[in-house]
This record gives C-alpha cells, sequence and structure tokens, in this order.
C-alpha cells in the first residue's frame, strides 16, 4: 500500500498463525488500536495523549 499511496502507513500488524488460533493475539491489537488512535488524533488535530 505504500507503494500504491506514495505515504507510509499510520500502524502496521503482524500476527502469527499460532497467535491467532490460540488467541494470543489480544496485545497485540491493543497496541495497534492505540497506534491507530494516537495516529488519527493527530491528524485531526486534537491533542489526546494515551
Amino acid at each position: 500500500m505504500e507503494t500504491l499511496c506514495g505515504k507510509k502507513p499510520v500502524a502496521t500488524l503482524m500476527l502469527r498463525k499460532r497467535q491467532v488460533e490460540t488467541g494470543e493475539y489480544t496485545d497485540e491489537i491493543k497496541k495497534f488500536c492505540v497506534q491507530i488512535t494516537r495516529q488519527t488524533s493527530i491528524f485531526c488535530g486534537k491533542n489526546f495523549i494515551y
């Protein structure tokens, strides 16, 4: 997507098959959501601190 859009992603998420199969992915999802929330808050001009 970076090549197509010409912009770096605001966040990335990488999960291993084992993490998904065992349900051990929730911490990674939470970290991803925090990254997205921080970036969208900055883009919207809001001063949120998480």
